[in-house]
């Protein structure tokens, strides 16, 4: 990793002890602004459907015909999949031109298919208590010192029994934090596992692989975690 990197990283993480809010609000302002490029293709791009949400979907773990909500939904390209299989989506992301994008792009599969933009850090948008809900990505981009706030908002809008599905990439650069693969992965796994437990059942928490494409590089990938959660409580 470059010089310029290294130290970007360490400032980020001086940020987040000193205020996480703060840092919360400067990478939402760089995730916009990213998206107003018209020619931004996100590192974390689907080339394909994550393993994980396949299974779910296969598996009928995700409740058949129940609306999905799906977190940090971007362009709107996992929502479309998603409406292709069956089910009613609600999608939101912080950034105006995400959601714009997403709705220039699957608009036709109104009412099926709706795109908001909201906060992971306010409450969620939509009246309803989803019985599925999905992340692929978004939450891996929050500091460790927010994520009990983002497991409060998911629990506020999961019904009980609800099925909430995680694909979390542990990280891009591990050695900058002075750990192993291994190290690093303990070390997240305790922060979610920390901030869920009070709301949701940790079904699983698997290994896996998220497809990464650096600047300028071909795709490559990043270890990552699968975590599959259930709402405490008697379903209904």
């Amino acid at each position: 990793m470059s010089p310029s990197k290294t130290l970007r990283y360490y400032l980020q993480s001086t940020l987040d002890l000193i205020s996480p809010r703060l840092l919360h609000h400067i990478r939402q302002r760089r995730w916009r602004s990213q998206w107003q490029r018209k020619d931004y293709c996100p590192a974390w791009r689907l080339p394909e459907m994550p393993t994980e949400v396949r299974e779910a979907v296969d598996s009928g773990w995700f409740t058949p015909g129940r609306p999905i909500l799906d977190v940090g939904c971007g362009s709107g390209e996992l929502a479309s999949w998603l409406a292709a299989e069956g089910y009613p989506v609600d999608g939101f992301d912080i950034a105006e031109e995400a959601i714009a994008k997403a709705r220039r792009n699957f608009g036709h599969l109104s009412p099926q298919v709706t795109f908001q933009v909201g906060d992971i850090l306010e409450a969620w948008p939509g009246a309803t208590l989803y019985h599925n809900l999905l992340d692929r990505g978004c939450l891996n981009g929050l500091s460790p010192n927010l994520v009990p706030t983002y497991a409060r908002r998911a629990a506020e809008k999961a019904a009980a029994g609800a099925h909430f599905l995680i694909v979390y990439s542990l990280s891009s650069h591990p050695i900058i934090e002075q750990k192993t693969w291994q190290e690093l992965r303990a070390a997240k796994a305790a922060v979610l596992e920390a901030a869920f437990r009070p709301y949701f059942e940790i079904e699983r928490l698997e290994d896996g692989r998220m497809s990464y494409w650096p600047k300028g590089r071909e795709r490559g990938w990043v270890p990552s975690l699968g975590i599959w959660l259930v709402r405490q409580g008697q379903e209904t």
